[in-house]
């Protein structure tokens, strides 16, 4: 979930891009940015913490991927 959506707040077009960045997060790393059991642990790092950082993805996509 995007962050705005843990908040309950509006849905834009950046909550499809956030979307969007976990998708192909996932893909290239080969896991989620976040993995937790607890909702309330997962909603803590979606919201305020930046994902780890990607190992094997070429430094302008990672970038790309990040910022999404």
């Amino acid at each position: 979930m995007a962050p705005e959506q843990f908040l309950q707040g509006t849905l834009r077009p950046a909550t499809d891009l956030y979307a969007l960045g976990v998708v192909l997060y996932e893909l290239l790393g080969g896991r989620l940015p976040f993995e937790s059991s607890y909702l309330e642990e997962l909603r803590y790092h979606h919201i305020y913490l930046p994902p780890p950082p990607l190992g094997d993805v070429p430094p302008a996509l990672a970038h790309v991927i990040m910022r999404a």
